[in-house]
């Protein structure tokens, strides 16, 4: 009770109202439940998962992906989004200037998305540079983004609808052209982006349509489609094969083996 106290306190509401949620006909979470943990969860998770992103960029061995209208689309987004929360932010600086009551909510969701987009914004950057064309890493970012908007994009719209409730009408604005704006964030990180300028390795005549697919295309295995369709129809011959992609080969995968060898045949040799 004392937490739900400091957070009534936070957002000027209830943190938590059963009735609303659950004993309801139509269930809503509190304004307060929306502005915090639905806010704060996508975020946690993109700042949390931010060093290990760091070091898979790092690691990439590719080079230079040439400007695209998809890279060239999510930026553009991303700006449209962080000055949609710089508004908001401003708006409850206004507010709290012109002596209305404002929050300390009021402050830190809009602070804390504006930074959480221009922390994937810096990724987006890092990843086009060292020539990764898609980022998993990301995608679910901005699907947990959505999927936690859902339910404050609902409750704008049942408030409007119900004359018994006060709806700040600048922030219903700012909303209602900040949730389509995450969608489309949502699906151009559903594809993959141009090819590198320079690839460590060559990836042949015929390359793998792995290599370049997208993160959803690659754990919905639909970069596939094609060839198991061309084998439902019709017998597959060697010459309707890619070339392997360079996880794949013998000089990548040796290297492992030896590697690991070494230390497995080190630890024997001590028992002998």
């Amino acid at each position: 009770m004392a937490e739900e106290g400091v957070l009534d306190k936070f957002c000027g509401s209830p943190f938590w109202d059963a009735n609303l949620t659950w004993n309801t006909d139509t269930p809503q979470f509190t304004p307060c439940f929306e502005r915090t943990v639905l806010v704060w969860i996508p975020c946690g998770f993109l700042w949390l998962f931010a060093p290990l992103e760091t070091h898979y960029v790092l690691q990439s061995a590719d080079r230079l992906i040439p400007w695209s209208w998809l890279n060239v689309s999510k930026l553009v987004v991303s700006a449209a989004l962080m000055t949609l929360q710089c508004l908001d932010f401003f708006y409850a600086v206004h507010k709290s200037v012109a002596g209305e009551d404002v929050f300390g909510v009021d402050f830190l969701a809009p602070a804390i998305i504006f930074f959480s987009v221009l922390l994937q914004l810096i990724f987006i950057i890092m990843e086009k540079r060292r020539g990764i064309q898609s980022s998993g890493y990301l995608f679910l970012f901005w699907l947990l983004l959505l999927i936690f908007g859902i339910p404050e994009y609902c409750t704008y719209f049942m408030n409007v609808s119900n004359e018994e409730v006060d709806t700040d009408n600048f922030t219903f604005a700012t909303y209602m052209v900040y949730f389509p704006l995450v969608i489309i964030m949502l699906l151009l990180n559903s594809f993959a982006d141009a090819t590198p300028k320079y690839v460590n390795f060559p990836r042949g005549e015929k390359p793998c349509p792995e290599t370049e697919a997208s993160f959803l295309s690659r754990i919905t295995f639909s970069w596939l489609d094609k060839l198991i369709w061309r084998g439902y129809r019709q017998p597959l011959e060697q010459s309707q094969l890619w070339d392997l992609s360079y996880e794949n080969t013998s000089s990548k995968i040796v290297r492992k083996w030896d590697k690991n060898w070494r230390k497995t045949t080190a630890k024997a040799y001590k028992y002998v």
